[in-house]
């Protein structure tokens, strides 16, 4: 069943066989759709106005991302920093492989620092692949 259209509905108010609207009909047609419009109007937040601040506590989240992105794997290596600005110290950082090196090693640890993101392998690492990560930041 589809929702009626409050517009077209009073619009045609009377033109219906065997359903005739009066004056009395339409209006409340006009009414309950300008309620209508005025309620969705009045749920819609405006851009920008959603903050952690304006959040109820339990739909806040713990921690945003602040950084994504992806990097090329530095061949013949057991770690990597990459330089990500803003990263801060304590932030968290999740990453993986993204495509395989010749040597299909894996992400076994990342750590952040002062602009940078550090990735330590399983192993030595071979050719090629491209590793994928994010940085989250404790939501303030």
């Amino acid at each position: 069943m589809s929702t009626p259209n409050f517009a077209t509905e009073a619009g045609l108010a009377g033109r219906y066989p065997g359903r005739h609207f009066d004056r009395r009909e339409r209006k409340l047609l006009l009414s309950a759709k300008a309620y209508i419009d005025a309620a969705a109007a009045a749920a819609t937040p405006a851009a920008g106005s959603v903050t952690l601040s304006t959040l109820a506590t339990g739909v806040k989240p713990s921690h945003v991302v602040k950084f994504a992105g992806t990097a090329a794997v530095t061949s013949s290596v057991t770690s990597q920093a990459i330089t990500v600005t803003g990263v801060q110290a304590g932030d968290l950082v999740f990453a993986q492989m993204n495509t395989e090196d010749t040597s299909s090693r894996l992400v076994a640890a990342a750590v952040a620092s002062t602009n940078t993101v550090t990735l330590t392998y399983s192993g030595t690492t071979g050719t090629g692949g491209n590793v994928t990560y994010q940085v989250l930041r404790a939501a303030s």
